[in-house]
């Protein structure tokens, strides 16, 4: 693959030579392993776990790592410690006209370590006990052990600057007779259960709710068409894209937002404040978005509806009820506002700088 090219999805973009780099900082080797032993270490259970849980796979996936390694379209790297014990897989694989990258853990030392979800993951869990400080996106984390929970800091979950830009619109409920702004967001690989549910769910709605609707859906491009036609053929106003480069004033002017509930996904409702019906990723490692969504529930900012509970009946009286009630929709918005932090950056980065004398005698510390 050219590294070069790496990029364009939500994980970080490496090239082969910083993962040397980084390697070579923690005296680890690191190297690429040949296509024949990729193809064998697809079928690996632990490898392709850690990898379907990032990519948000199933079992019914599996098939397609082998055949992206058999293709050649897979690179993956083995980073291992001095002693020989295997400490992180980084895999670059090409999905269309562009290489993606994801690391399933970190190659270098760290003073801290950055807990995004509600739930603390499973290399966070692992790194716990080795770090002088932990910070999370969320007040509350469920996972630490009694004795790492001293360390934890909540510093929030930074978010982009265009969202923070967006926070700046208020929100305002909608009112009788006027547009009603619908977000549908499915994550960086969109949601097929969406492009079911959404679209017969909002044709069941009372006429006069559909006539003012004005929807925005993101959609797999091999779902797009039909998605287009059934909303079409319910009369609803519509844009649907696989990808909207436009999310954050999307977001400004969204009444509701239907979407998943990832962690970065909560800290962009949260900064601009708007309501939300999540619908968690019910294979997340560890169930971590339903925590997530959960936690934004909990606080009043949104409704959580689990998949397995999801019908287009279901969701067309939940959206009824709440598209007509205003009141509940700006108490939810105002909800959502105070869940977030705007200043995690700011946080993060304070945090980061007051431990940096301890990242240079990391080994001698066991801070990780």
């Amino acid at each position: 693959l050219n590294l070069q090219e790496v990029g364009g999805n939500l994980f970080t973009g490496f090239t082969a030579a910083d993962i040397k780099k980084a390697a070579k900082k923690d005296q680890t080797s690191c190297r690429k392993i040949d296509a024949k032993d990729q193809i064998a270490l697809c079928e690996f259970a632990d490898f392709y776990d850690r990898f379907a849980a990032l990519k948000h796979l199933g079992a019914a996936d599996r098939p397609w790592l082998e055949r992206t390694a058999q293709a050649g379209n897979l690179d993956i790297w083995a980073a291992d410690a001095p002693t020989g014990e295997r400490q992180a897989y980084h895999v670059f694989y090409r999905e269309g006209e562009r290489v993606r990258s994801f690391h399933a853990a970190s190659f270098y030392a760290h003073a801290s370590s950055k807990e995004a979800q509600r739930k603390i993951g499973r290399a966070n869990r692992l790194l716990a006990s080795r770090v002088a400080r932990i910070a999370t996106g969320f007040a509350e984390t469920t996972g630490l052990r009694p004795a790492d929970r001293s360390r934890a800091v909540h510093t929030g979950n930074p978010v982009r600057p265009a969202i923070l830009a967006a926070a700046a619109t208020s929100y305002v409920p909608p009112e009788p007779g006027l547009a009603i702004e619908l977000l549908i967001l499915g994550g960086s690989q969109g949601a097929r259960i969406f492009a079911d549910i959404v679209p017969p769910a909002l044709a069941d709605l009372p006429a006069e709710l559909r006539s003012v609707l004005r929807v925005s859906q993101q959609a797999r491009s091999e779902d797009r068409e039909r998605v287009i036609a059934d909303l079409n053929a319910a009369a609803i106003s519509a844009e649907i894209e696989s990808f909207f480069n436009d999310v954050p004033a999307r977001l400004a002017r969204a009444h509701l937002v239907i979407c998943r509930s990832g962690a970065s996904t909560i800290a962009e409702l949260a900064a601009v404040g708007r309501p939300a019906l999540l619908v968690p990723y019910p294979h997340a490692m560890d169930d971590h978005q339903a925590a997530n969504a959960r936690a934004f529930a909990e606080a009043g900012a949104g409704w959580v509806m689990p998949q397995s509970a999801l019908t287009p009946p279901l969701l067309a009286e939940r959206l009824s009820e709440l598209l007509r009630d205003g009141a509940k929709l700006s108490h939810a918005a105002a909800q959502a506002r105070r869940f977030g932090r705007d200043d995690a950056a700011e946080r993060l980065a304070a945090l980061a700088i007051r431990l940096a004398p301890l990242a240079g005698g990391a080994k001698k510390r066991r801070a990780a």
